[in-house]
Formats: C-alpha cells, sequence, structure tokens
C-alpha cells in the first residue's frame, strides 16, 4: 500500500514540476497559430490595434517563458491570443477600405518629414511645354514685369 502512495505522490510530484512549462509553450503554440491567422486574414492592416497589441503580448511571453516564468507566459499567450482572435473577427467582419487620403498625398506628406524628395527627370518635350508656357504668361500682361519694378522701386514714398 506504501509503495502505490509514494509512486502516486511521485506521478503527482511529476507532474506538478512540468505543468508550468507545458502549459505556457502550448499556450504561446496556440497564440502563435491565432496570430498568424489573424494575419493572413490582413489584420494588421485592418484591425492594427488588436493585432499588434496580440503581437506584442505573444512576444512578452516568450520573453517570460525565457526567464522561467511559466505562469506570467501563460498569462501573457492567453491574452494575446485573445486580441488575436479579435483582431481576427475585425478584419472578417468589418474591413477597413483603406485611408481616406490619397496615395500622393501620403507620399508628399512622407517626402516632406524626411526632407527627401525625388528629383524628377524632366523630358524634351517637358522641357519646351514649361519654356511655351512662360512665353504665354508674358504675353498675357506685357506690363506686368514694368509696373513690378516700379513699385520695387519707389518703396512706397512719393519724390
Amino acid at each position: 500500500m506504501r509503495a502505490i502512495l509514494y509512486a502516486f505522490a511521485a506521478v503527482c510530484l511529476l507532474a506538478l514540476t512540468g505543468c508550468g512549462p507545458v502549459t505556457a509553450t502550448a499556450g504561446i503554440n496556440d497564440a502563435e497559430y491565432a496570430l498568424e491567422r489573424a494575419r493572413v486574414a490582413d489584420a494588421d492592416e485592418s484591425a492594427p490595434y488588436e493585432y499588434y497589441t496580440a503581437r506584442h503580448f505573444l512576444q512578452k511571453a516568450k520573453e517570460e517563458w525565457g526567464y522561467s516564468d511559466f505562469q506570467a507566459a501563460a498569462d501573457y499567450a492567453e491574452a494575446s491570443k485573445k486580441s488575436s482572435d479579435a483582431a481576427l473577427l475585425k478584419a472578417k467582419e468589418d474591413p477597413w477600405n483603406g485611408s481616406p487620403v490619397s496615395d500622393e498625398k501620403v507620399r508628399q506628406a512622407r517626402q516632406e518629414l524626411t526632407g527627401k524628395s525625388r528629383k524628377r527627370r524632366t523630358t524634351p518635350e517637358a522641357k519646351r511645354r514649361k519654356k511655351k508656357d512662360e512665353a504665354k504668361s508674358i504675353l498675357d500682361d506685357p506690363n506686368g514685369v514694368e509696373e513690378a519694378d516700379f513699385l520695387d522701386d519707389t518703396n512706397g514714398v512719393n519724390d
């Protein structure tokens, strides 16, 4: 009878010591699977808050697992799975059609922020068109240049 009791205690002890890493690892695997399903459904674009929250929770779960804090790893993995499921649901039910701002305006804003602008090469045809437009603007108001020069010379002072 005592042998059976000792054997049962040993099995329970082994189960308890292996329980933390096993449940944490299984939870991390489930969270990775859920996050991948959300990524395939383009949740990173249509539900970015939920998707990236899940991604960061999964990263934190792996970090805690590395520190052998298996309970915290399992908790973060569960939070990641819930957030991934929410991102997947939102991506499927409420698709986001993209930014209301045109791609051209986004590109211009990014260029202004980075201070980099692409120099566009002008073709000979574009150069001819530009010269032609400049010539038309001079012909539209031939006195415009003279009037502007006169105003600049007087500086608002009467002689």
